[in-house]
């Protein structure tokens, strides 16, 4: 997702259209993971996840991928 975004960005850029793709972790309320995921691997993920993340919102300055 991160490299087509950098593409669509710089596709896009020059019409004043910005891209931005959201990354979201293990969210349990989702039909994505129903029925895909063994329990250890369900708690595996949860465990991983302690702590926040800061965003860089920087118009494209610098992407990433």
């Amino acid at each position: 997702m991160a490299s087509w975004n950098i593409d669509l960005a710089a596709e896009l850029g020059p019409r004043g259209v910005t891209a931005n793709v959201v990354s979201p972790g293990y969210i349990a309320d989702t039909e994505l993971f129903r029925a895909k995921l063994t329990d250890e691997r369900r708690e595996a993920l949860i465990a991983a996840t302690s702590t926040g993340q800061v965003l860089a919102v920087n118009g494209g300055e610098r992407t990433t991928r």
